[in-house]
């Protein structure tokens, strides 16, 4: 007979896997700059990641994720910094847009 650790132990495993399968598709996206998808995928992720911290993992649990957390770390840490740079590009494209349009109304007078 199995314990009951033994499906909770492999349903924490498929969860864990496939957050880490998500972040890299996450980091993937915004290497693309496919941010509608970064957000898409970020709601899934979400989603796993607190059911995996709402099923209380055990220390061995968290042990046995300890060096992954630290590569999923490293991976939202270059989402957010690609984001940014996007962010700026697009902030700095807004401004050459209204100083176009500044500038077609100068001439138009």
């Amino acid at each position: 007979m199995k314990s009951m650790a033994q499906p909770t132990q492999s349903l924490l495993d498929d969860d864990w896997l496939r957050i880490m399968t998500l972040s890299q598709d996450m980091l993937e996206s915004a290497r693309r700059q496919d941010w509608d998808r970064v957000c898409e995928i970020q709601g899934q992720r979400f989603a796993l990641l607190r059911r995996y911290f709402e099923t209380d993992p055990t220390l061995e649990d968290l042990e046995r994720i300890r060096p992954s957390v630290s590569e999923l770390l490293d991976m939202d840490r270059e989402v957010g910094g690609l984001g940014q740079q996007a962010r700026g590009k697009l902030a700095d494209g807004l401004k050459a847009l209204r100083s176009g349009k500044s500038a077609r109304r100068a001439y138009a007078r």
